[in-house]
C-alpha cells in the first residue's frame, strides 16, 4: 500500500554514442575561453584542462554564471533531443502501455535522461493512454546536480549555476504540464560545515518551485551532520488540503510562511511537519491562535501542526515565527 507508482527508467543514457560528447563539450568551452579572454587553447589543451582536478576546478569558475554555463551545456542539446525522442519516449509509451493493461491506478515517473541533469532541456512527453488520451496519472521525476557533485570541492557549487538548473527542471514541468518529483539533488555525503550554504541554497529552490523531493545520499548517523541539521530537517507542508500556492522557511527569523486554496468540500486538515516543538504554553498559544492543534510524534522532539479547513474552500495564509 505504500507504494504510489513506478519509476520507468532511472536516469536513463545514451550509451556508446555518448563518446562525441566531450570533444563538443571542450570545442565550446574553448570557444568561450576565447571570447572570453582572447586566448585560443588546442583540442589537447583543453583534454588536460579537463583531465586534471585541480585545473578543472579552476576551469569551473569560469561557468559560475548562467549566461556562460547555459552557452556551453546548450550545445548538446540536439544530441539529448534525438535521444529522448527517438528511443526514450517511445519505450516510455511500450513501458506505460504495458503496465496500464494491469494497472490504471499507480502515477507513472518519468525521468529525463541524464544528461539533463546538469540543466539541458529535456524534449520528453507524456505517455497517452490506448485510446490516446493523456494519462492523468503522471509526474515528472528529474534529477539535478551540479557539475562539482561527486567531488570533493562539492561545497563550492555555484548558487547561479544551481538556480539555473533547478530553474530549467520547473521549464520541463511547465512545458510536461505535470507535477514534479525531485527524484535525486543533494548528494552532499560526509561533507561538513562548508557545504551548509550550498544545501540551503537547494532547499530554498525546491520550496520556490514546489518540488516533492528526494534527498539523495542516505549515510549511517548522517543525522548528525551539519547539512542536515541546518538544511534538510525544517519545518514544511506535508499533506495540503486543496492546493499549494507557496511556502518557504526563513532561518534566519524562523519564520514558516505558507499560502494555500483550500478545496471546497474537503474535511481533510493541513498538516505542517515541525522538527522541533517548543514545551508547554508557547504551543497552546499557538493551537489557539491559528486554531489548529498539536501532534506530538512519540519519542521525538517533532510533531504535526494540524489546521482544520474553513468552510466554502478558501485561500489560507500561515505565517508562523516557531519556537527555536
Amino acid at each position: 500500500p505504500a507504494v504510489i507508482g513506478y519509476d520507468l527508467m532511472n536516469e536513463p543514457f545514451t550509451g556508446s554514442s555518448a563518446k562525441a560528447y566531450m570533444p563538443t563539450l571542450l570545442a565550446e568551452y574553448g570557444k568561450l575561453i576565447y571570447e572570453t579572454t582572447g586566448k585560443a587553447l588546442s583540442r589537447r589543451e583543453l583534454e588536460l584542462i579537463w583531465s586534471d582536478v585541480e585545473d578543472r576546478t579552476k576551469a569551473l569558475e569560469s561557468l559560475s554564471s548562467e549566461e556562460n554555463f547555459s552557452k556551453v551545456i546548450d550545445v548538446l542539446f540536439t544530441y539529448n533531443r534525438d535521444f529522448e525522442m527517438h528511443q526514450l519516449q517511445p519505450f516510455y509509451q511500450k513501458v506505460s502501455d504495458a503496465i496500464r493493461e494491469v494497472d490504471k491506478r499507480s502515477v507513472l515517473f518519468l525521468e529525463h535522461s541524464y544528461l539533463s541533469n546538469m540543466g539541458i532541456r529535456s524534449s520528453i512527453g507524456r505517455t497517452t493512454l490506448f485510446d490516446g488520451r493523456r494519462d492523468s496519472l503522471l509526474a515528472y521525476a528529474p534529477h539535478g546536480y551540479d557539475l562539482v557533485t561527486d567531488t570533493q570541492d562539492a561545497s563550492d557549487a555555484s548558487f547561479e549555476r544551481l538556480s539555473f538548473i533547478y530553474n530549467r527542471l520547473q521549464e520541463n514541468a511547465d512545458r510536461l504540464q505535470m507535477p514534479v518529483w525531485l527524484g535525486e539533488w543533494g548528494a552532499f555525503y560526509r561533507h561538513g560545515e562548508a557545504i551548509v550554504p550550498v544545501a540551503q541554497h537547494a532547499v530554498g529552490m525546491i520550496e520556490r518551485n514546489l518540488f516533492g523531493n528526494a534527498y539523495w545520499s542516505y549515510d549511517s548517523k548522517m543525522d548528525n551532520l551539519p547539512y542536515f541539521k541546518h538544511a534538510l530537517v525544517r519545518p514544511y507542508p506535508a499533506y495540503t488540503n486543496g492546493e499549494l500556492l507557496e511556502y518557504s522557511f526563513d532561518r534566519a527569523t524562523n519564520i514558516l510562511t505558507m499560502t494555500w486554496q483550500e478545496a471546497v468540500g474537503n474535511a481533510a486538515p493541513t498538516q505542517l511537519f515541525i522538527p522541533y516543538l517548543a514545551k508547554g504554553e508557547p504551543m497552546k498559544k499557538m493551537e489557539k491562535r491559528l486554531n489548529a492543534s498539536i501532534k506530538r510524534i512519540a519519542n521525538s522532539n517533532a510533531g504535526w501542526l494540524v489546521i482544520a479547513p474553513l468552510e466554502g474552500g478558501q485561500k489560507r495564509r500561515l505565517v508562523v515565527r516557531l519556537a527555536e
